[in-house]
């Protein structure tokens, strides 16, 4: 198979039906002689459609003729087809079919999303399926109750029961399908499915009438640096704190970092280290991390320039520095360059056997340490909340709310670019922390959903987990056809999350 190709609905449909996916009555002709000879052998009403691998609109384009009665009906409708074709069209060839009749219309697909792998999406189907976007969405594999929740979530569920003279759809032959795609995306070229419309016929039996395979590159899995050499211990329960790039000046980070850390009342070892003062904030000072004592502290807040951070965390780690926070901007958020500055920056950390949050961070608060070591003001009262999340400002947003309603929190982290600590490891940390009870999560996206809902799993076994997703709306340009990409893109996906985690920790799976 090749890579990057969708196929032609025809290659599409001989490759399904191989793993059972149920289609009509139908056949491939080249013209409209034989598309006519073949329907005088059927049961009209039928269907013509042009078919071919760069065909992907055909709907629009009048390539599709419905409801034909009889032989001279099917030879005409070829003939004006075929006369609609294009050299840019590549090879067409025809496909003429018994029409599947049915009031109600689905739309079955399976995609390969990059963070939670192949998932199934099952959603209201036809002409209609881009504009009322009404879809479910589960990770393989999935069962009956699997597909029977699904269904449940549709807005037009109750047009799928039984009405009048329609019998309710048919919900062990639609989990039979969603299974043959399952068995289909095990090839992990296959990049998407779509069957749209899947008919759903009065008596609730399902025929898929039309399908896209599209493939692409086999993915083996991206090689990241998360779950290597993470200890958050140290960061929120230091011995000692050193803050480099300290700074006199009230509005750079190096004065807030150290002055929140100093007026949160933290009783470790704080040490400022930075060139333009003799003293910060009447701290134990150096001008350099070289002149620093060995082993007594074991983190580290650091907003220096991006070019020498690489060679300060060998410096740190030389002293017995475990843990930093990186507050420093201008690595991925910024260009490619940063972007490379970053990788290499973890890479040289998990070298050091070093745990490193940010870049591009907030910062962080302990409140069982008596410590607030970021860049902004609002330090919470202790208590049993955990907060993790991938805007710093939510951070600080609930920071001030916990202030002003006198609720507690115990640990906070704004995880910034994330290269190495993520919400999943920080979930992973409040897991097991006897000082958080309940823990607090914003999420802006869902890269690494997977790593997310196992380190969810495992909280919520013994605590609860809140969890706030942000950017759930969809802003500019409409998605050029009703396929399974278009829909479960943007936050398609993630509103499919919720439902996933629900089910695997009500079954403990």
């Amino acid at each position: 198979m090749t890579n990057g190709l969708s196929l032609s609905e025809s290659e599409s449909k001989t490759l399904l039906s191989s793993h059972g996916v149920p289609f009509g009555v139908e056949s491939v002709v080249r013209t409209p002689d034989e598309a006519s000879l073949w329907a005088k052998n059927h049961r009209g009403p039928f269907v013509v459609k042009a078919n071919g691998a760069k065909l992907t609109h055909k709907s629009e384009r009048g390539l599709v003729r419905l409801g034909l009665a009889g032989e001279q009906e099917v030879l005409g409708a070829a003939q004006a087809i075929l006369e609609r074709i294009t050299p840019e069209d590549g090879e067409v060839t025809l496909t003429v079919a018994e029409m599947t009749l049915g009031n109600r219309e689905l739309i079955v697909g399976a995609m390969r999303d990059d963070s939670l792998g192949a998932c199934v999406l099952i959603g209201a189907g036809g002409i209609f399926a881009e504009q009322l976007n009404d879809v479910a969405i589960r990770q393989f594999p999935v069962d009956e109750s699997d597909v029977r929740d699904m269904v449940s979530e549709l807005r037009i569920r109750e047009v799928l029961g039984r009405a009048r003279h329609c019998a309710p759809l048919d919900l062990t032959a639609l989990t039979s399908l969603a299974k043959s795609l399952s068995a289909v995306m095990v090839d992990d070229h296959i990049e998407s499915i779509d069957l749209n419309p899947v008919i759903v016929r009065d008596d609730g039996s399902i025929c898929a009438v039309d399908a896209l395979v599209t493939t692409g590159q086999a993915r083996r899995g991206a090689v990241g640096s998360w779950g290597t050499n993470i200890d958050l211990d140290p960061l929120f329960n230091p011995k000692g704190v050193c803050v480099v790039g300290a700074s006199t000046h009230p509005g750079k980070f190096g004065f807030v970092a150290l002055h929140n850390l100093i007026a949160s009342g933290y009783n470790g070892r704080v040490i400022a280290v930075g060139r333009g003062a003799e003293s910060y904030l009447g701290a134990e000072t150096y001008t350099d991390v070289d002149d620093m004592p060995s082993d007594v502290v074991d983190a580290a807040f650091i907003c220096t320039p991006r070019d020498g951070n690489e060679e300060l965390l060998r410096k740190l780690s030389a002293k017995g520095v475990r843990t930093a926070f990186v507050a420093t901007a201008g690595y991925r958020e910024a260009d490619e360059d940063g972007a490379k500055a970053e990788r290499s920056l973890i890479d040289e950390a998990i070298r050091l056997g070093m745990t490193v949050a940010g870049p591009n961070g907030q910062g962080l608060v302990s409140t069982p340490s008596k410590m607030c070591l970021q860049i902004v003001a609002p330090y919470p009262p202790r208590g049993r909340i955990g907060i993790a999340s991938q805007s710093g400002n939510f951070v600080s947003t609930w920071m001030n709310l916990a202030k002003s309603r006198n609720v507690g929190v115990s640990r906070a982290l704004s995880v910034g670019n994330a290269p190495h600590v993520g919400v999943p490891e920080v979930l992973e940390y409040l897991a097991g922390d006897t000082e958080t009870t309940v823990a607090l999560c914003y999420l802006e996206d869902l890269s690494r959903a997977q790593d997310f809902l196992d380190a969810a799993k495992t909280m919520v076994s013994t605590k609860p987990v809140v969890v706030v997703k942000g950017g759930t709306t969809r802003q500019g340009a409409k998605a050029a056809s009703s396929h399974t990409g278009s829909l479960a893109g943007d936050s398609g996906v993630h509103r499919g999350v919720p439902p996933i985690w629900d089910h695997r920790v009500r079954n403990g799976g």
